[in-house]
């Protein structure tokens, strides 16, 4: 499953990916660029996806992509800051998948809000798309990129995570390392207004990293540990308080096996269930607390 800010895609027995939401700018990638919001998962469809298996789908904010059985990547929806990666610098939405970093293969791929990154099959992180924070991890702060490039630093990273403007990955050695949007401390240094190449967040250890709104979180084998912005009890520590660069574990000593980070909320999966914590407005950490925020790992119950 793949949860982007306006579309939501799946990835099915046999290899298709099937996409529901908005389709304003084809996202939803089943060929149709119009309003609407195909509340029921419609297949993702077009020259290339029709005869494709695909192993992975990731979603944006407005635009998804996929990887397919040759490492290659397929990218659908919005175009505007070259988020599809097509390499021609034609920015044109599509609604079905167009090739992405054309002539890279991936064994992985995340996207943003405004553009997308892959991870090849040397361990290096490869990014297109707006570098308005540095999100491209380049060095640079500014404009727009239809060409695929690797992140400076020759970093060899098992693992990559993006959200909005920002993108995280763990490094062979357990050391995370965040580019892009830094207002929060979501990148692990103090705050600024952005950090153009990967740098490295305090600790080691870390075996997984997931990239929320202005937060992130990792996991190590003890426990997950965050940082960033604590406004609604995201980082899991009991309490609300500003922005944090300092990594530091949420409360409790249950281990976890699996992350999720969204826009102020964080979610983990322990052997006796799933825990959530953070905002919990809409009902954002399934556990029927009646309350704004949900300050530690709280376990979430069925639906009422």
């Amino acid at each position: 499953m793949a949860l982007g800010d306006s579309v939501a895609c799946g990835l099915a027995a046999g290899g298709a990916v099937y996409c529901w939401g908005d389709q304003t700018y084809g996202q939803v990638g089943n060929g149709i660029a119009q309003k609407g919001t195909p509340a029921l998962p419609s297949r993702v469809t077009g020259p290339l996806a029709a005869a494709a298996t695909f192993t992975q789908v990731a979603a944006g904010a407005t635009h998804a992509c996929g990887l397919i059985a040759n490492g290659s990547a397929l990218c659908w929806g919005r175009d505007s800051t070259y988020q599809l990666g097509g390499g021609d610098n034609f920015a044109i939405n599509s609604s079905t998948p167009i090739p992405a970093a054309p002539g890279r293969t991936f064994k992985a791929i995340t996207a943003g809000r405004g553009h997308t990154c892959g991870l090849t099959t040397t361990g290096a992180a490869v990014c297109w798309g707006d570098n308005g924070k540095g999100q491209l991890g380049r060095g640079t702060v500014g404009g727009t990129s239809d060409v695929a490039q690797a992140v400076t630093g020759s970093i060899v990273f098992t693992q990559l995570s993006t959200y909005r403007d920002n993108t995280c990955g763990v490094a062979t050695g357990g050391t995370v390392y965040c580019w892009g949007a830094n207002d929060s401390s979501q990148t692990g240094q103090a705050p600024s207004a952005a950090i153009a190449t990967p740098s490295a967040v305090t600790g080691t250890g870390y075996t997984y990293v997931a990239v929320g709104g202005n937060h992130a979180c990792a996991l190590t084998a003890t426990g997950i540990s965050c940082w960033g912005a604590n406004s609604y009890g995201q980082l899991g520590r009991g309490t609300l308080s500003g922005a944090t660069p300092t990594p530091a574990p949420v409360s409790g000593t249950r281990t976890y096996s699996a992350l999720s980070a969204g826009a102020r909320t964080s979610c983990a999966v322990a052997v006796d269930g799933a825990y959530c914590w953070g905002s919990s407005v809409y009902g954002a950490t399934g556990s029927q607390v009646q309350a704004i925020t949900v300050p530690i790992p709280t376990r979430t119950e069925p639906p009422q």
